[in-house]
């Protein structure tokens, strides 16, 4: 007589359950045991009550079935980190989430970071179709996540021994980024993964912890360039400190980490670098004091990577002035600017030279700054803001109206501005000082006048 294994058959459908016949073969089953139980399977002695109960009995099933094999979603409070790896034997799938999944899971669960991490491992139906890139990019896309990892594992002999072949590629996904620096960021990603490993079966937990531990800073490294894109610099800044002084005090030659330990250097000088200018631009709308002192100390972790960056010594003389007043101090900073054919260092250290009075020098850097092009289409804009605010806060700073007259007569062009400035100049300026400036300042108001004439 025919006997039904009960254990097999749901082994049997928890194999295949994600198969669409599996579905189709569940319900079917499932169909007639309840017409059996309702009317020994006559249709005609079926009560209506049966009806619905038979309805919502294999509604729950196709549900259920539709809910247990939909892709799994990241929440939008978490960075998604997709995991589809395949293993050709499927018995050992189990033992490979233990050695490979929980410690990645561990690596990036751990950090203290703005972020908490969200690893979702793909079944064994999903990570099969995942082949390629372009299938990998949908599941994703589905997903809402941020990373994922895609590969399989076989089982083949090396030199006579037992031995798993792990294949790993990546991409990345990160939604408000252009495409282009996506597909950098998924170039990246792939080219620091360890690609493919030849693991001794006899010491294999040791090297899925090593593979998980290399996934999981190539994850960081690339999380990191997302943040910064993406304009979340701390996040970044932190991640790829992190990463410094993790790989700092590791003695791994591996490939990729060895790439990564050389590149973070320059990762961090971008990061405090674009950090640093929108920190500026934020301040110069704003003038919120606080963010002074935050922006003084970029520009410091960027002189530490590269002591003669263009960008940090400007903004560092400017912090410098506007925290302590110490010119002789921001002049020197200045002052390394000097071989830049770049004109708006002249500005900078034309108005230090008016500050403290020294107007001969002040002009003539002023006339040489007006000769020169800006990388920025607004320095004269802020250079006038600027000398603004400090005659807001030192009103007795009479000689920098003359400056603002020189930048709105040559620079700007704006005629009126300069007469403005000019006859300003020449109304607070007490007899016995600043005389040469006094006379050119007259000059100057003459030219306008004849040429408005």
């Amino acid at each position: 007589m025919f006997q039904f294994d009960l254990s097999k058959i749901i082994q049997w459908i928890s194999e295949r359950w994600h198969r669409k016949s599996t579905l189709a073969i569940v319900l079917l089953l499932s169909l007639l045991i309840l017409l059996s139980f309702a009317a020994n399977l006559n249709l005609s002695k079926i009560e209506p009550l049966w009806w619905i109960v038979i309805v919502l009995v294999l509604g729950s099933i196709a549900f259920g079935w539709i809910w247990s094999t939909r892709i799994p979603r990241v929440s939008s409070d978490r960075v998604g980190f997709i995991v589809a790896i395949n293993h050709e034997e499927k018995s050992k799938q189990g033992k490979f989430s233990n050695d490979f999944i929980k410690v990645l899971k561990e690596l990036l669960y751990a950090g203290n970071l703005r972020y908490q991490f969200k690893v979702i491992e793909l079944n064994e139906f999903h990570s099969s179709k995942i082949i390629d890139r372009e299938m990998a990019s949908d599941y994703l896309k589905v997903s809402r996540g941020h990373f994922l990892l895609y590969g399989n594992i076989k089982e083949r002999p090396l030199n006579n021994q037992p031995h798993h072949f792990m294949s790993l590629s990546g991409i990345v996904a990160h939604r408000p980024i252009p495409a282009q620096v996506q597909q950098a960021f998924s170039k990246e990603f792939s080219e620091l993964l360890p690609g493919k490993l030849a693991i001794s079966a006899e010491n294999d937990v040791f090297t899925f912890e090593f593979t998980a531990q290399l996934v999981e800073i190539t994850a960081q490294y690339i999380i990191g360039i997302a943040s910064l894109v993406s304009g979340n610099f701390q996040y970044a800044a932190n991640l790829f400190m992190d990463l410094q002084t993790r790989i700092k005090s590791d003695d791994n030659n591996f490939p990729s980490i060895a790439k990564i330990k050389v590149r973070l250097p320059e990762r961090l000088y971008q990061t405090y670098s674009v950090w640093m200018g929108n920190l500026y631009d934020l301040w110069f709308s704003t003038r919120e004091k606080k963010l002074i002192e935050q922006i003084e100390l970029l520009a410091q972790k960027i002189l530490q990577i590269h002591p003669d960056d263009y960008g940090a010594l400007l903004i560092s003389a400017i912090c410098t002035f506007l925290i302590r007043r110490d010119v002789k101090s921001a002049k020197r900073i200045i002052k390394k600017c000097d071989t830049h054919k770049e004109g708006t260092w002249l500005y900078s250290y034309a108005f230090l030279f008016a500050y403290e009075g020294n107007m001969k020098t002040a002009t003539k850097l002023y006339l040489r700054a007006f000769k020169r092009t800006t990388e920025r289409k607004d320095v004269q804009l802020q250079t006038e803001q600027f000398i603004v605010d400090v005659l807001g806060a030192e009103p007795n700073r009479i000689q920098l109206y003359y400056c603002l007259g020189l930048i709105n007569y040559h620079s700007k062009q704006d005629l009126i501005a300069a007469a403005r400035d000019f006859s300003q100049f020449l109304a607070v300026c007490p007899n016995g000082q600043f005389e040469e400036e006094k006379r050119e300042a007259r000059i100057y108001l003459e030219t306008i006048s004849d040429k408005n004439s």
